[in-house]
């Protein structure tokens, strides 16, 4: 397991899982959920995508919010920084 710190100082738990040099699949759980929701699709994913997932802010393995921030924009910024840790160079590839 890695992490990722956000903007506020909470700590993110990543899971990942595939060749580190694949194409990355970032799965994101709901509210309330944690990684374990996606069952067997990380597993499925994983023969061709680095497929990475992370416990929300308050959720599974990640920590509390500091300041009890639990709003979306803080979510968001939480998005971010999990992007930043695990997306080469900061490339994105957006397809339709």
């Amino acid at each position: 397991m890695s992490y990722a710190v956000s903007f506020d100082a909470t700590v993110l738990t990543l899971q990942t899982e595939g060749p580190a040099n694949g194409p990355v699949v970032l799965l994101v759980n709901g509210l309330g959920m944690t990684t374990d929701s996606w069952g067997r699709v990380p597993e499925l994913l994983a023969d061709r995508h680095r497929v990475v997932r992370y416990d929300l802010r308050g959720h599974g393995r990640s920590g509390n919010a500091p300041a009890d921030d639990y709003s979306l924009e803080a979510h968001a910024q939480d998005l971010a920084a999990v992007l930043a840790e695990v997306v080469p160079d900061g490339c994105l590839l957006y397809t339709s």
